[in-house]
């Protein structure tokens, strides 16, 4: 099951998101089974680098992991530490994906972009929309950029009141109408994130995906620990948003059952982040969630922060190196990080890693 999940992803990075290159995906098709088993936690180099380009960010969304750690002034790396960064990885042309935070309070945000481009390397963004105003969009256009995804969590009142900031849902809309008026080869897409304060408004999305014009509509499954799987965790420097949504998980299982329906009719392409059958819904959503699942997410990414540290993956931030210090190649095979994925790779999954967006289930 985990390896169809795999390839499901992997597949539609490349066709939609154009994440990387159909040659880098056979390449790595090749070589993953290889790193995985018979390598003893070393890897070849990272397909991909996601990187927290800041943790500022202009709004308060109730469901945010990172909120604790957001607006806390880490010393970001400047444009000149980002073209370094990006000459040097450009021979193995992984692709990167820029979030936050909210990656446009950025000023220097379009320049990595087309620095990023200019190697020849794909690159996407993922913003909260209320920045996009229309110079950006078309500078961003214009630069070339893969694919862009924004937030937007139901209708008007809804989506303000997740986020915490009224005005966000007219800011991200109109924003994105723009954007997807103008463009020419960005892939765009809606992200709304799972949540009790949504349930009911889920299926407004699709009405928003087609008056903003977007390619594709992407529902993602709330990352969240319950009170029974905090008492399990090990001790890794975690962040996580803390819940409780077994009482939902009918609820949830027949809100999917109508997005589709509602979708297919009005010819939206839609999409679900991870990829779950009913049976799995109501597990992801279980006060302990059972780890029939598989991560592989160390092998094939690299993690960056806003300064330069380097992370395993998107939820635990234990400091495993920075490229101030250190190359991409020497940070990737550390002693530290291989470690890491051997341990990983034993156990299966780590208590801290439930409900893990990154999971193939």
């Amino acid at each position: 099951m985990w390896l169809s999940s795999l390839l499901k992803r992997q597949l539609k990075n490349i066709k939609d998101f154009k994440a990387f290159s159909f040659q880098d995906f056979v390449k790595s098709t090749v070589l993953f089974p290889i790193d995985y088993f018979l390598r003893g936690g070393k890897s070849a180099y990272p397909m991909n680098i996601s990187w927290y380009s800041t943790l500022r960010c202009n709004l308060r969304c109730s469901f945010c992991y990172l909120r604790d750690v957001l607006n806390k002034g880490d010393k970001e790396l400047a444009f000149e530490e980002m073209k370094a960064l990006i000459e040097q990885v450009t021979k193995h042309r992984p692709s990167f994906y820029i979030t936050g935070g909210e990656p446009l309070i950025r000023p220097d945000l379009i320049d990595i972009v087309r620095d990023i481009k200019k190697h020849g390397m794909f690159v996407g963004i993922n913003s909260n929309g209320t920045l996009l105003t229309k110079g950006k969009a078309d500078a961003l256009i214009s630069s070339g950029l893969d694919y862009l995804i924004v937030s937007i969590d139901g209708n008007r009142e809804t989506h303000d009141r997740v986020r915490g900031v009224k005005g966000a849902f007219d800011k991200a809309v109109n924003n994105l109408k723009y954007f997807c008026s103008r463009k020419t080869n960005t892939h765009v897409l809606i992200n709304c994130t799972i949540s009790k304060d949504n349930l009911g408004q889920l299926d407004s999305l699709i009405e928003i995906a087609k008056q903003t014009g977007v390619d594709e509509l992407a529902f993602q499954h709330l990352s969240y620990l319950s009170d029974s799987e905090i008492q399990k965790l090990i001790g890794l420097n975690l962040v996580y948003h803390k819940d409780r949504m077994k009482p939902y998980r009918q609820k949830i299982v027949d809100a999917i059952v109508q997005l589709r329906e509602k979708a297919k009719r009005e010819g939206i392409s839609v999409f679900f982040k991870p990829f779950l059958s009913d049976s799995q819904v109501f597990n992801w959503y279980s006060d302990d969630f059972s780890y029939n699942a598989k991560c592989f997410y160390p092998w094939r990414s690299l993690r960056l922060g806003p300064d330069g540290s380097v992370y395993p993956c998107p939820m635990i931030l234990d400091n495993f190196g920075s490229i101030r210090a250190s190359s991409v190649e020497e940070v990737w095979n550390s002693r530290k990080l291989v470690r890491f994925r051997k341990e990983l790779k034993k156990r299966g999954l780590f208590p801290e890693c439930a409900r893990c967006c990154k999971l193939f289930v």
